[in-house]
């Protein structure tokens, strides 16, 4: 009961690389709050989705594959961030200072 307690702490406590992408997003590509805002629609609207995704299809799956599934779809969502920073992003039309 408590190793996935003690996991989602363990996810949420340690660090990320949100500060250091917000500053290359806002100070190298020059993001303006429209597009931050934008991000943040766009990502409250996948916040709905997952809810009702996880509603329809998850409710009666194991806790363990559950936790595996979302592991490894966020590391994979996460890995994106490297669409903006790597230098292969210049074929997506993003704009570099």
């Amino acid at each position: 009961m408590y190793k996935p307690m003690i996991f989602i702490f363990l996810v949420v406590v340690a660090p990320g690389i949100t500060d250091a992408m917000f500053y290359y997003e806002a100070n190298v590509l020059e993001f303006t709050s429209t597009n931050f805002g934008y991000l943040g629609v766009i990502s409250c609207f996948a916040s709905i989705i997952g809810v009702w995704v996880y509603r329809a299809f998850c409710t009666k799956l194991l806790l363990k594959w559950y936790f595996l599934g979302i592991t490894i779809a966020l590391s994979l969502a996460l890995l994106s961030n490297l669409l903006i920073v790597n230098t292969k992003g210049t074929g997506l039309k993003m704009a570099y200072s």
